[in-house]
């Protein structure tokens, strides 16, 4: 923690994009270490997913303060920089085995991708899962509770977004087209999840159903019938 304290102590707090991704940071660190608790890890492994969680995002305060935005698609790839930022700047202050620095990257690189690549090991595409369960809970957090959702407005789904989500897909942000189009693909991070732990925090918090609340338009109701169903189908409850 304190390596990660000192790195981002160098960008200004006061920014509230900074300090978005910083609260953000933590969450997902704490979400890490409770989906592999549940996954029954021993203690080593469970650092190891906090640590995965804590630097998953360390690319996102390079890219607010060259750019001052979150978007991949017209600034760089938070999950690319991270990668770099994390072997470069943070790993050779830290006491890992090459492995666990390995891990620990690949994590950060493959948590914003529209797949896990097959190449990765075994090991390493359980911690890139445990990371982006986590992070995806919490930015269905932030859309439920916080902010971060799209305005209401006119536009219907493109036709693409719409189905890529009937069939139970994440979607691919370069389909997106509008506002609704982008609260249908936070919509659909549930599709990506990995473990019936992470489903059962968003349960357990009821984020569907404050979502939908404030997506109270009629045309988002049929999306969150086929979220609802697919819940039931894949995790039996």
């Amino acid at each position: 923690m304190e390596i990660f304290q000192k790195y981002v102590s160098k960008f200004d707090m006061n920014d509230e994009m900074i300090l978005l991704k910083y609260k953000h940071s933590l969450r997902v660190a704490s979400l890490t270490k409770l989906i592999a608790k549940n996954l029954k890890m021993d203690d080593k492994a469970i650092n190891l997913a906090y640590l995965c969680g804590l630097y998953h995002d360390i690319g996102r305060f390079m890219q607010v303060k060259k750019y001052h935005s979150f978007d991949d698609l017209n600034t760089i790839d938070h999950g690319d920089l991270g990668y770099k930022i994390f072997l470069n700047e943070i790993a050779i202050k830290k006491d890992l085995s090459p492995r666990d620095e390995s891990t620990i990257a690949k994590a950060i690189m493959y948590h914003n991708k529209l797949k896990v690549p097959s190449k990765l090991t075994d090991n390493q595409k359980e911690y890139v899962w445990i990371t982006r369960d986590a992070d995806k809970i919490d930015i269905l957090y932030q859309m439920a509770t916080i902010n971060g959702l799209m305005p209401l407005d006119d536009n219907e789904v493109s036709k693409e977004v719409h189905e890529q989500f009937v069939k139970y897909e994440p979607i691919d942000h370069r389909l997106v087209q509008n506002a609704t189009d982008k609260n249908l693909l936070i919509l659909a991070f549930i599709f990506d999840l990995k473990y019936k732990e992470s489903l059962k925090i968003i349960k357990d918090n009821k984020f569907l159903e404050k979502l939908q609340k404030r997506l109270s338009d009629k045309k988002y109701e049929v999306y969150f019938k086929i979220l609802n169903d697919y819940i039931k189908e894949r995790f039996k409850c």
